[in-house]
């Protein structure tokens, strides 16, 4: 199963019996329930999905003794394009990198925006990174909250300098959901900032 960050959809293949094509379902966070997008046509079982940042979704196709091959799929039916042979068998899983934060060389060492990165790994079990930049120094408050909009733990409320932050999250006392996370950041120079985004716990 793979998340996607960008609806905040969760998708799933399903691996066929030999000769047959293979089903790409969304699944229901609520209930759990498979609905069919359309099948990859491709004969083969799909035992991994990825997105890339836009949301374009990949799987791996093959499976038993055949190295598995590199499929983009379409998220409105579900066919299946091959783009290459991997090389390996019996892929498992994969996963998508945030892009690395890049600096101008003339602004180098200088953050000019506040930003709150994705969350990484997500979908998570039981840890997941929270990454947060702050321009000027600031008093920081990152706090996460259910599905109800409950406040279920608070990570951080300090003041914290200018620069790249890290925050380790620990969900193993929660239950498997949707969770929020939201950061209220408010500068010495009288800027503030406030995002919040979606996080997946699957155990």
């Amino acid at each position: 199963m793979e998340f996607d960050q960008t609806t905040g959809i969760l998708w799933g293949g399903e691996g066929g019996a030999p000769g047959t094509n293979d089903g790409i379902y969304t699944i229901d966070l609520t209930t759990g329930t498979a609905t069919l997008v359309g099948n990859t046509g491709l004969g083969s079982n799909t035992p991994a999905l990825c997105f890339d940042q836009a949301g374009n979704l990949y799987g791996t196709m093959g499976g038993g003794n055949n190295p598995n091959n590199l499929i983009s799929i379409n998220k409105t039916t579900g066919v299946g394009t091959i783009i290459g042979l991997i090389g390996f068998v019996a892929v498992a899983g994969m996963s998508s990198l945030p892009p690395p934060v890049s600096v101008d060389d003339s602004q180098a060492g200088i953050l000019t925006i506040y930003q709150l990165a994705q969350n990484y790994p997500n979908p998570f079990n039981p840890t997941t990174r929270i990454t947060f930049i702050l321009p000027v120094d600031s008093k920081v408050s990152l706090k996460i909250f259910d599905v109800l909009g409950q406040e279920v733990a608070n990570l951080i409320t300090a003041n914290l300098n200018a620069g790249i932050h890290e925050v380790d999250f620990d969900a193993s006392g929660f239950k498997s959901g949707v969770y929020f996370y939201k950061i209220e950041a408010n500068a010495i120079d009288g800027s503030a900032f406030t995002d919040v985004k979606k996080m997946l716990l699957l155990k």
